[in-house]
């Protein structure tokens, strides 16, 4: 990388403008022995390929594939270019407080697109004549589960790497930085004045910021100093922290190196897959009928897991009221391979639900060998059976004053009926009406209430509507009136 800088026939730089000491470490990191599979030790990064120069690009952007291949990035120093390379680095300064020069910014969580929960390396491979070659799935433990939906992969393009397992690393290291969401961006006071772009902090901010205490590289870091009275000078140093861990340049050959096609007689090791997806319905698809007795329920649907060695499956549930939170995981049962259908899909109901809460389930595999991740459903809330209901009759009503219209209604001769819905417009039809009052009223029942803080000489029309236990609805009753004195 510090030859193509200095060399380069586009823009060569000069010593000056190069914090040389970056590369030196650089070079350093990339000869580190790291442990293989099948034993003995390869360097860490190694760059092996022919870069061609060509006009109309920018040189940086020419020179990534060589950043790619070590998982490494430049970085601006005092107006120097430097090398960070990927490797767990130490925390030289602990902030414990910012600035209120201007408004700090906590980010949680980042936007679903930036996250992925598996990674694979495109790279050309010496055993297929340099043709491109793809390493095994990199999944990330618990990354779907935790995001929800489908797998999302993360494809790294390595033009200058020909080792598929230096390939499996770098794939591992760019689909784990995805991951560290957490982020901060505030004004730090000048004793964290020798922080630069690439170096690593200690946040610990204490309450009410304690979530956010960890540690972090710095992304950004611009200091300014400005008049502060006729003696003395502010130093502002706005400065961008993005989450950082050791997990990410951690490896285990012999429990995250896949074996691949060129790498021997050593078996591949092949985790147990889950459902490829799992579907949710409700309603009437979901309910039973058993005798006069409707059970409604929420069920779930998945085909067979790809897994030769699996022998069953776990369900679980969770559900969250109207605005409410989700509960707690919870255990539906297990299904054995005789509980698939004709064509190898298998279905679980969770019944009696609660009606217009939202229900989400999840299903793992069970294997000879272990357990799959979780494969989660979309989210889905609760309905009962679709049905018909008689609709009532008319209401009537009386004008008591000039203020109060009392409205008797009576439900729908209708055993299935279970509320009664009184609504009042000023013009005769039930289109544009406004929902007054909903009653707990079997079938026949009458009741009457009141619609007042009515002005005298007002005509009300009002109309009733039944409801059964699943909230299916009756149509409109006819129309009954009166006119306030």
């Amino acid at each position: 990388m510090l030859d193509a800088l200095r060399t380069n026939p586009l823009r060569p730089y000069a010593d000056d403008y190069l914090r040389l000491d970056s590369f030196e470490w650089g070079a350093d990191v990339a000869a580190e022995a790291i442990g293989t599979r099948a034993g003995g030790t390869i360097p860490r990064y190694r760059v092996d390929g022919v870069l061609v120069f060509s006009d109309g690009t920018e040189l940086e952007d020419q020179l990534q594939p060589l950043l790619d291949a070590g998982a490494s990035r430049f970085s601006r120093i005092g107006g120097r270019l430097a090398l960070v390379p990927a490797t767990p680095r130490a925390s030289v300064a602990t902030i414990t407080d910012f600035t209120t020069g201007q408004p700090p910014e906590f980010i949680r969580w980042r936007s679903a697109d930036q996250l992925v929960t598996e990674a694979v390396a495109r790279y050309p491979a010496p055993d297929r004549a340099y043709e491109s070659a793809e390493t095994p799935v990199h999944v990330i433990p618990g990354a779907q589960a935790q995001d929800g939906g489908m797998p999302k992969r993360l494809t790294v393009d390595l033009d200058f790497v020909t080792d598929g397992r230096q390939a499996q690393r770098i794939a591992k290291i760019m689909a784990m930085r995805s991951r560290m969401q957490r982020g901060i961006t505030a004004e730090l006071f000048p004793d964290s004045f020798d922080l630069v772009s690439g170096s690593i902090a200690t946040v610990q901010l204490g309450p009410p910021y304690g979530s956010w205490d960890g540690l972090y590289e710095v992304e950004q870091i611009a200091p300014a100093a400005g008049a502060n009275d006729e003696t003395s000078v502010t130093i502002r140093l706005p400065t961008v922290l993005r989450e950082e861990s050791p997990a990410i340049y951690a490896w285990n050959p012999g429990s995250e190196e896949q074996v691949m096609n060129d790498a021997g007689d050593l078996p591949t090791l092949q985790k147990v897959q889950p459902p490829a997806a799992v579907s949710v319905v409700t309603g009437t698809p979901a309910a039973e009928t058993s005798g006069d007795t409707v059970i409604p329920g929420v069920t779930a649907a998945w085909s067979a897991s790809a897994s030769a060695s699996a022998t069953g499956y776990l369900w679980e549930w969770q559900t969250r009221p109207p605005g409410g939170s989700w509960s707690v995981w919870r255990s539906g049962g297990a299904l054995d391979l005789s509980a698939a259908d004709g064509v190898g899909v298998y279905a679980a109901t969770l019944q009696w639900p609660r009606i217009d809460n939202d229900y989400r389930l999840r299903v793992r595999t069970l294997g000879t060998w272990g357990q799959s991740a979780w494969r989660l459903s979309d989210v889905i809330t609760a309905a009962g059976p679709a049905d018909s209901v008689d609709d009532p009759p008319a209401p009537s009503a009386k004008a008591q004053g000039g203020t109060r219209i009392d409205i008797t209604a009576t439900q729908a001769s209708d055993n299935r009926a279970r509320k009664l819905l009184i609504y009042g417009n000023d013009v005769d039809s039930p289109l544009t009406a406004t929902l007054l009052v909903i009653v707990d009223a079997g079938a026949s029942a009458s009741v009457t209430r009141s619609e007042t803080g009515l002005t005298s000489g007002t005509t009300r029309f009002y109309f009733a509507r039944a409801r059964d236990q699943w909230g299916n609805l009756s149509g409109f009753s006819g129309s009954g009136s009166a006119t306030t004195a």
